[in-house]
C-alpha cells in the first residue's frame, strides 16, 4: 500500500490565484495554464509538487508580482537554488566552455 506524503499547503498560491482572477474558476484558470482543475488543487493544497515547467507557466500567467515563493515548500527547488546562487558566486571564466573544434 502507498504511504501517503504529508499535506504542504500553500495557501499563497491559492490567494494569489483569487487575486489575479477574482471570477474566474479553478477550472478556467487551470486551462489558462495548460493543466487539469485536479492537478491545480492538489498543487495548492500541497497533495502535488508542480515540475520547474509547471511552475513557471504558472507565474506566467499570475503575473509580474508572482514570486517561486508561492510555491514553497519545494524541496527539490530549494536545492536547485541553493545551487544556482553557488554558481553565480563564481567566477565566469570558471564556467566558460571551450569553443567547438570544427574540422576542416
Amino acid at each position: 500500500m502507498k504511504k501517503e506524503q504529508p499535506l504542504r499547503p500553500r495557501p499563497q498560491l491559492k490567494e494569489a490565484r483569487l487575486n489575479a482572477f477574482p471570477k474566474t474558476t479553478i477550472a478556467a484558470f487551470a486551462g489558462k495554464i495548460g493543466l487539469t482543475e485536479k492537478y491545480v488543487i492538489s498543487v495548492e493544497v500541497g497533495r502535488r509538487d508542480p515540475s520547474l515547467a509547471i511552475v513557471i507557466r504558472w507565474l506566467s500567467v499570475l503575473g509580474p508580482n508572482a514570486t517561486l515563493a508561492l510555491f514553497r515548500p519545494l524541496p527539490h527547488f530549494d536545492d536547485y537554488l541553493v545551487r544556482l546562487a553557488e554558481l553565480q558566486r563564481l567566477d565566469p571564466q570558471a564556467l566558460k566552455l571551450p569553443s567547438p573544434q570544427i574540422a576542416a
